[in-house]
């Protein structure tokens, strides 16, 4: 992931101070505990240029298909 906000978030080493944010990580954190083994990593973005365009671009198809 290119925020290691959110990346040191699913890790715990930070807390989510976000009370509307709260929830939504909480069924992130469930749905990880489904799975055996997990990794998150932080990557920059200047890193990682093509998933971030790929990654804007489905952002971009869905939001035209709820319109």
């Amino acid at each position: 992931m290119d925020s290691e906000l959110l990346v040191r978030q699913i890790q715990g080493a930070y807390r989510v101070k976000n009370p509307a944010l709260i929830p939504l990580m909480g069924e992130v954190r469930a749905l990880l505990s489904r799975l055996d083994t997990w990794e998150v990593d932080h990557v920059p973005r200047n890193e990682n240029a093509l998933a971030d365009r790929i990654a804007n671009e489905a952002i971009d198809e869905a939001l035209k298909g709820s319109a």
